[in-house]
């Protein structure tokens, strides 16, 4: 059920060289000076991100099994 965008995504991250890990580098610093981002902020955004994907996906299959839950405006 994966839709072009996730098989992007995928494609991109898989390709993903993994750089030099920054020592010293704590939760709380921004992600790249000045920003007011955290590091952390950045991680539970991402988070966040996925696990919105995640139910939307689910919708759509119990949508296609018509065992999702339709609401009316």
């Amino acid at each position: 059920m994966a839709e072009q965008i996730d098989d992007y995504f995928t494609s991109v991250v898989s390709g993903l060289v993994r750089g030099k890990s920054s020592t010293g580098v704590r939760p709380e610093d921004p992600i790249r000076p000045p920003s007011p981002l955290s590091v952390q902020g950045a991680l539970d955004l991402f988070d966040a991100q996925l696990g919105s994907r995640h139910l939307d996906l689910a919708a759509r299959w119990l949508r296609s099994l018509c065992a999702g839950h339709a609401y009316s405006s």
